[in-house]
C-alpha cells in the first residue's frame, strides 16, 4: 500500500511490487506472496480514488464559503484561559460535502477544537521562497493541503458524540492539569513531553533540540506511550491468569494518554503496535512485532492515503522498523541510538541543512533522562512535595545544556552539498543496509547489488540531465541585490555583498542544483567612489564559458521562477 502511494503512477508502482518482491523471495515463496502484495497495490488505488472524488481539488483563485472545519493539530495550553490566535492544518467539510484540508490562521476558543462552522477566506497555496530553507508549499502538497486561508467569522459548533466529548475532555483536563503543576516551567518542555504540546516550548529549546538530533523527544511515539504503559506491563510477568489480564490497564491508559496528547500519528502507531503485542501475549502466545507493525502501517494508509506521502510519518515507521531488526542482536541497547539516526539518513540528510554530531552520546543518556523524569512527573502527579520542583529544575538545566551544546561550532555539520535527488539516492543503499540481515542468506547479495545498480544508474541519469544544459545560466535574487549565482545546472558557484550564504545555497538547492562548488565574499570588493561603496564583481572564470565575469556577456534563464529573478 505505501509503494503504491509514494509511486505515483500506478503501474510503475505495481513493476516495483512484482520486481522487488522477486528479489528478496525464493521463486516458491513469491509466488504465495505476490497475491497478497497486489491486493494491497488494489487496495491502495482504491483509497486513493475513494480520496480523490470525496476531496475538493485544490484552490486555485480566491474565494469565501462557509466550511464546517476542526484543527487536525493539538491546540495549544495558552487556549486554556481564552482566545488564541493559532495557525495549523484543518480538515473541513464545503456546502458541497467534498472533504477539503485547510492551512488557516485562526482564533481557537471556547469550541476547544471541535467542528465548528466558519466563514473563511481560502486562496491558493503560493510557491515558497526559492531562498528559504524549508519548502513549506511542498509540505502543504504533499499533506493534500486544498487551499490557506483565513476564519472571517465563526458560526454554530457542532454537538460531539458522548464518547468524542469524554475523550476530548479528560485531554483538555490533563493537559490544564500539567500546565497547572508545572507553571514554573518556563522551557515549557514538561508539557510539550507528557502534554503533546509543542507550542509550548520555547523557540530557543525547540531549536536546541533539533540541532542536537533529540527532536523526537518532542513527538509522541513509543518512547512516550512505552514510558506510560511500562508500569502495567510488568504484570504480563505474573503466572497467575487473571492479574496478567490486569494488564489491559496499559493498554487503556495509553490509548488516553495519545488521545490527550492530540492523536500523533506515530503516538497511534504505537499504541496500535503495544496493543496487538499485549493481546498476544496475554493469550500466551508468541509476539510477533512485524505482524503488528504491518497492521499499524496498513491501517494508517487506509486512514489518510496522505500520510505515506508526510515526512514524519515516514521517519516514525522506517526508525520503528530499523529497530525491530535489532530485537533479538546482542548489546543492542548501544546500537539504537546509531541504527534509528543511520536508517532515517535517506531523509533527513537531503532534506535538513545540517547533521547533528551530539546525537549518539545525547541519545544514549535520554533513555535514562526520560525513565528519571517519567518518574519525577509520576510522583508530582501523586502530589509528593517538591517533586514538581526537582522536575522543573531538572527542565531548565537540561534546556540551558541543550542551547550550550547546540551553539557549539562544532555541535553540527553542514549537508547542503547532499542535498536533492542525487543525495537521496547516495543515501539509500547505505541507510537501508539493515534491511539486508532480515533476507534469507541466499537472496542478500542479490537484492542488495540490484539496490546499489538501480541507484547508481538514475543517479548517473539525473546528473547527466543536469549538467548537460545548453549554456550558462546566471541568477540574481529579487530582493537580495548583492546576491548572484553561476550554474550549469548541476553544479554552482556564488557571491554576495552579505555576510551569509545560506539565501543563496538554498535558492540553488530548490532550483534543482544539488551542491555549490564555492561561495565567494564580496567583503573586500567594496572600493570608495564619491563617498560611497560600490560593489565590485570578482574576475572569476566559469566551467566552460572562456569569459571572464562582467554585467552585459552572458545570457539569463528564459522562464520566471517565483521570487528568483532571472534578469540583471
Amino acid at each position: 500500500m505505501w509503494v503504491a502511494v509514494l509511486v505515483p503512477k500506478a503501474a510503475v508502482s505495481a513493476a516495483v511490487l512484482s520486481v522487488g518482491s522477486a528479489l528478496v523471495f525464493p521463486h516458491a515463496q513469491w509466488k504465495s506472496v505476490l497475491p497478497w502484495l497486489l491486493s494491497g497495490w488494489g487496495l491502495a488505488q482504491l483509497c486513493v480514488g475513494v480520496q480523490h472524488r470525496e476531496r475538493r481539488a485544490p484552490i486555485g483563485s480566491p474565494v469565501a464559503e462557509w466550511a464546517l472545519i476542526r484543527p487536525v493539530f493539538l491546540p495549544s495550553h495558552l487556549t486554556m484561559s481564552g482566545a488564541s490566535t493559532q495557525s495549523g492544518l484543518w480538515s473541513g467539510i464545503d456546502a458541497q460535502g467534498k472533504h477539503l484540508r485547510l492551512w488557516l490562521n485562526a482564533d481557537i476558543h471556547e469550541a476547544r477544537g471541535r467542528w465548528r462552522w466558519g466563514l473563511v477566506q481560502l486562496r491558493g497555496i503560493e510557491a515558497s521562497d526559492w531562498t528559504a530553507a524549508f519548502d513549506f508549499g511542498a509540505y502543504l502538497r504533499h499533506a493534500d493541503v486544498t487551499a490557506k486561508g483565513d476564519v472571517v467569522a465563526w458560526g454554530d459548533a457542532v454537538r460531539l458524540s458522548p464518547i468524542e466529548a469524554t475523550v476530548e475532555r479528560l485531554g483538555w483536563r490533563w493537559r490544564k492539569h500539567l500546565a497547572q503543576r508545572f507553571e514554573q516551567d518556563e522551557t515549557g518542555l514538561l508539557l510539550g513531553i507528557f502534554g503533546g504540546d509543542k507550542k509550548a516550548v520555547s523557540r530557543d529549546t525547540k531549536e536546541a533540540f533539533q540541532k542536537l538530533g533529540l527532536a523526537h523527544l518532542l513527538a509522541v511515539s513509543g518512547y512516550h506511550v512505552g514510558l506510560v504503559a511500562g508500569l502495567f506491563l510488568v504484570l504480563l510477568r505474573a503466572q497467575n491468569r487473571w492479574a496478567k489480564r490486569c494488564s489491559v490497564v496499559s493498554v487503556v491508559v495509553s490509548l488516553g494518554f495519545v488521545h490527550a496528547c492530540g492523536t500523533p500519528v506515530s503516538g497511534l502507531r504505537s499504541w496500535v503496535m503495544l496493543s496487538l503485542v499485549w493481546a498476544m501475549l496475554v493469550r500466551g502466545k508468541r509476539s510477533l512485532t512485524w505482524e503488528a507493525f504491518g497492521v499499524a502501517a496498513v491501517l494508517a494508509c487506509a486512514s489518510d492515503v496522505s500520510l505515506p506521502r508526510q515526512l514524519g510519518t515516514q521517519l516514525s515507521f522506517l526508525a520503528t522498523a530499523s529497530l525491530l531488526a535489532l530485537a533479538h542482536e546482542p548489546r543492542a541497547a548501544w546500537r539504537v541510538p546509531w541504527r534509528a539516526q543511520w536508517a532515517t539518513s535517506l531523509l533527513t540528510i537531503p532534506t535538513f541543512p545540517t547533521f547533528p554530531l551530539w546525537f549518539y552520546p545525547l541519545n544514549l543518556m535520554a533513555g535514562v533522562f526520560m525513565m528519571g523524569l517519567g518518574v519525577l512527573v509520576a510522583a508530582s502527579l501523586l502530589e509528593l512535595p517538591g517533586v514538581d520542583v526537582l522536575a522543573t529544575q531538572c527542565m531548565a538545566a537540561a534546556s540551558r545544556w541543550a542551547v550550550r551544546l547546540a551553539n557549539m561550532p562544532c555541535s553540527t555539520v553542514a549537508t547542503h552539498w547532499m542535498g536533492g535527488e542525487v543525495g537521496f539516492l547516495f543515501m539509500l543503499p547505505f541507510a537501508l543496509r539493515w534491511m539486508v540481515g532480515l533476507l534469507s542468506k541466499g537472496r542478500r547479495a542479490l537484492f542488495w547489488r540490484v539496490m546499489c545498480l538501480a541507484c547508481m544508474l538514475q543517479g548517473a541519469a539525473l546528473t547527466h540531465r543536469q549538467v548537460h544544459v545548453e549554456r550558462m545560466s546566471w541568477l540574481h535574487l529579487r530582493g537580495h541585490p548583492g546576491a548572484w549565482v553561476v550554474t550549469d545546472g548541476y553544479g554552482w558557484r556564488s557571491w554576495s555583498s552579505a555576510p551569509e550564504d545560506d539565501k543563496v545555497r538554498h535558492a540553488a538547492r530548490r532550483l534543482g542544483v544539488e551542491g555549490g562548488r564555492d561561495f565567494w565574499h564580496a567583503n573586500a570588493a567594496f572600493e570608495a567612489n564619491f563617498g560611497q561603496k560600490k560593489w565590485i564583481p570578482p574576475p572569476m572564470k566559469v566551467w566552460i564559458q572562456r569569459e571572464t565575469f562582467n554585467a552585459t556577456s552572458h545570457p539569463v534563464l528564459d522562464a520566471e521562477l517565483s521570487s528568483v529573478s532571472t534578469g540583471w
